[in-house]
């Protein structure tokens, strides 16, 4: 029994490795060559992943170098805004003055037209009434012509010492 024992053992030894060995076979033929392709896919897919990452991160670098870049130049044209602001404030205060200035010489020059027309005016209405009378009080005076020879050359003598 010892030696039937032994080779029923031999016999369950040489089964197994026979079910083992067609297990195998069968896995490697029907499943090993699909697991593999998934392997393989799937470390590819790590490896692309990888290489995106890498490339998200440089382009991350790109961007935020660019957004740094962004902000320097905002904040230069924010002073460049608000030394033109400064700039057109002061422009809008000098004009400001300059209009005033303008509005006080015309304000002036318009009392002065107005006094020399009310002096036209009073000039146009008095000068020939002034005048009928210095002529009517000249000839009441000087109806005699000899006084009016006095008179004539009392004015040419004022003229001459002048």
């Amino acid at each position: 029994m010892p030696s039937e024992a032994l080779v029923a053992v031999a016999f369950r030894i040489i089964n197994f490795v026979i079910v083992v060995f067609g297990a195998w076979w069968v896995f490697r033929k029907y499943f090993a060559s699909t697991l593999s392709d998934s392997i393989t896919q799937k470390e590819l897919h790590i490896i692309s992943l990888q290489e995106q990452a890498v490339a998200l991160r440089r382009e991350q670098s790109v961007m935020d170098e660019r957004i740094s870049q962004d902000k320097k130049y905002a904040e230069t044209l924010d002073r460049k805004i608000e030394q033109w602001h400064d700039y057109v404030q002061q422009q809008q205060e000098q004009q400001d003055k300059r209009d005033e200035l303008l509005i006080v010489v015309m304000e002036k020059k318009h009392r002065e037209q107005e006094a020399r027309i009310k002096e036209q005016w009073l000039y146009a209405q008095l000068f020939p009434k002034s005048l009928k009378m210095v002529e009517d009080q000249l000839k009441k005076e000087y109806a005699l012509e000899e006084q009016q020879e006095q008179f004539v050359n009392a004015i040419i003598k004022t003229i001459k010492h002048r």
